[in-house]
């Protein structure tokens, strides 16, 4: 088995429940050795064990959320989703594209291509538009 380097990117915002400035995970980047899948925290909404070691890797990091599963009223679902820093309202994934303008590379985790780390690599490579979660 070989690794599998994931890049995690942030990106500061504005809540749009309390006004603070927050900064969210914008984008992730999974670089394996042959092929790179790019994708949102969205996507990782069947997989939260391992957006407990994204969450672990930011946790140092000033004003970013915690990523967990949210309700959002305007999908009627539950999905994974990053949060506001201070009151921990949802930040909706329409608000995570425009963020993208301004991410900055935050942190790397290497981790092995096994178990769901495999799983949700191949899923996304195989992915039509590369996303596993549909609005």
């Amino acid at each position: 088995m070989s690794n599998m380097t994931v890049i995690i990117r942030t990106a500061p915002s504005t809540c749009g429940s309390c006004g603070a400035e927050t900064t969210i995970v914008s984008s992730l980047l999974l670089a394996g050795a042959k092929n790179d899948a790019e994708c949102a925290v969205a996507d990782f909404s069947e997989y939260p064990a391992l957006i407990g070691d994204v969450n672990r890797a930011v946790s140092d990091m000033k004003d970013v959320g915690e990523i967990k599963p949210r309700f959002s009223k305007t999908l009627a679902q539950v999905y994974m989703s990053n949060g506001c820093f201070h009151c921990d309202a949802l930040f909706g994934q329409h608000f995570e594209i425009h963020a993208r303008y301004d991410e900055r590379e935050a942190a790397r985790l290497d981790v092995l291509i096994s178990g769901e780390w495999a799983e949700i690599f191949q899923r996304l490579l195989a992915a039509e538009d590369g996303h596993l979660f549909h609005f």
